[in-house]
């Protein structure tokens, strides 16, 4: 197994988008909790993208370990399951589409931020 991760620094401090963490803020005081936090996720995934160098990963790889890795696996897919299942079993509805509001935004995908493409 590669060692190669142990000698990587951290992921540089990630600065979120300061326009879409202020539409997350307009949001929240219209109410809109979930919209308020996606948008607070795309802020800090637009901060994260923004990075230059980039270094393709977040947090700290030097203090990543097999078992570490092993179990969040676990546990992302035994969380998983869990959801579809009950899902697929009628337990509970489908949980809404994420950012649902963004073909509105986009126009279909049609506006784009520049260097999107």
């Amino acid at each position: 197994m590669s060692k190669v991760h142990a000698q990587l620094p951290d992921c540089p401090e990630i600065t979120p988008d300061p326009a879409l963490l202020r539409a997350s803020r307009i949001a929240a005081s219209l109410g809109r909790t979930r919209t308020a936090a996606e948008l607070r996720l795309a802020a800090w995934g637009t901060g994260w993208q923004q990075l230059r160098p980039f270094p393709g990963y977040t947090g700290r790889p030097a203090w990543a370990t097999p078992a570490i890795g092993e179990s969040f696996g676990h546990l992302l897919v035994d969380e998983y399951a869990r959801g579809v299942t009950d899902v697929f079993e009628g337990r509970r509805a489908h949980p809404p589409a994420v950012m649902a509001w963004l073909s509105w935004a986009t126009l279909g995908g049609r506006l784009m931020p520049a260097g999107a493409r």
